[in-house]
């Protein structure tokens, strides 16, 4: 295989001239995002929203700055920052003045301090925006306090009214649920494992970034050099042509593996930045990378077989359009739903899509279920060598020169 090392070479070296896909495929995730999250934190927290109080009952105007203060608590926990005005009668309130309108009307104290009282609060956001309705679940969450705190209140005047002593919070919470995990077999699980299949979602999403990588660079590896004019001068090169295709299957591989690491190391990053709790295990991390690798050896000889087909590199990247969809379909649903437990028909429907079972790699075993981590990965294996063989069919010196889309 001397001459697939030459063409391994050949790609490598042209690929290290190629400064701008370096950069694109290893420093950018790495770099942009991190600082994609880090500049929608400084974005979020740096917002500043008007919240106006309008306090029309005078009993509540006596302790409306207990219930600035309580708000604003609320608001830094949630990562708002407001400037609140209070009023005592809503007419003085311009409806421009305000992103959050907090109002209180005459008759709330009253109603709030009868044994079955029931004291009204409305609070009108500015529609559109995602800060005036982080603000508003702020502002209840202050009220809901409130309301835990008037009930404690009132549970313990009836108790001295009936004279028996009562526990509040048998009231405030009569049903307590408490959280437990478990495996597919039935065995218990701990949190650290329930956070590492957790993560294990977030790494089966990360596999789509490790598609986009090798199609491109598998298409312009083969019709880049149709453009180019140079894919003849190639062919007649004293080397066989399976020695040319592994080569460049080879290099495809080692750019996409490169590609994969800086990704799965940016979207890590990325979530954890974003306040995303999981663990990651050695274990998880060798499966996901396993996975990576079989994924890359796979997409590219799909893509060779696409390119091979295709006169010019907008061609193939049309019709290479497809697979890295149908990758995004599969591994952005991830997130969302349990791939294992779709029906019979669609689930079938998935399974013949080999992107499937890189992510059904990861979610098995994060699961506990290795056996079915194992066949999933023989699937894989599978694939990639049925897809190699029909690539080594196409890449022919025929198909590579004459053919025409």
């Amino acid at each position: 295989m001397a001459g697939a090392k030459t063409v391994l070479w050949k790609e490598l070296k042209d690929l290290s001239r190629d400064y701008r896909t370096l950069v694109a495929v290893v420093v950018l995730p790495l770099i942009g995002l991190p600082g994609l999250a880090l500049l929608t934190g400084v974005l979020v927290t740096s917002q500043t929203i008007s919240l106006a109080v309008v306090v029309e009952d005078p009993y509540m105007a006596q302790n409306v700055g207990l219930l600035v203060n309580a708000i604003n608590a609320s608001l830094q926990l949630y990562g708002v920052a407001a400037n609140i005005s209070v009023y005592t009668n809503l007419s003085d309130v311009a409806p421009q003045e305000a992103d959050v309108l907090v109002y209180i009307p005459d008759g709330f104290y009253s109603n709030l301090t009868r044994i079955d009282g029931q004291a009204r609060v409305v609070v009108s956001i500015l529609i559109g925006s995602q800060a005036s309705e982080t603000a508003r679940q702020a502002v209840e969450t202050t009220f809901n306090m409130l309301s835990q705190n008037i009930v404690r209140d009132r549970v313990l005047r009836l108790g001295d009214m009936a004279g028996v002593r009562v526990n509040p919070e048998g009231f405030l919470n009569p049903i307590v649920v408490e959280r437990g995990f478990h495996k597919v077999t039935g065995a218990p699980a701990t949190g650290a494992e329930a956070s590492v299949a957790q993560a294990a979602r977030i790494l089966e999403f990360s596999l789509f970034f490790v598609v986009n990588p090798t199609v491109v660079f598998m298409t312009d590896s083969i019709v880049g050099e149709k453009e180019r004019k140079t894919i003849e001068k190639l062919l007649m090169a004293p080397i066989s042509r399976r020695s040319l295709l592994v080569g460049k299957l080879a290099a495809s591989g080692i750019l996409g593996l490169l590609s994969a690491v800086a990704d799965g190391a940016g979207i890590i990053a990325f979530f954890q930045i974003s306040g995303t709790q999981f663990t990651l295990s050695p274990t998880i991390i060798i499966v996901w990378f396993a996975a990576v690798v079989l994924l890359v050896l796979t997409t590219a000889p799909l893509i060779v077989f696409i390119a091979s087909r295709s006169e010019s590199v907008r061609a193939a990247q049309n019709a290479s359009f497809l697979v890295v969809m149908a990758a995004l379909a599969i591994y952005f649903s991830t997130l969302m739903v349990d791939l294992s437990k779709l029906p019979g028909p669609l689930s079938l429907a998935l399974s013949l899509v080999p992107f499937t079972h890189a992510a059904l790699m990861i979610h098995n075993y994060a699961l506990g279920e290795v056996e079915a981590a194992l066949l999933n990965a023989a699937v894989m294996t599978g694939y990639w060598v049925l897809l190699t063989l029909l690539a080594a069919r196409s890449f022919s010196t025929e198909k590579l020169v004459m053919y025409k889309s």
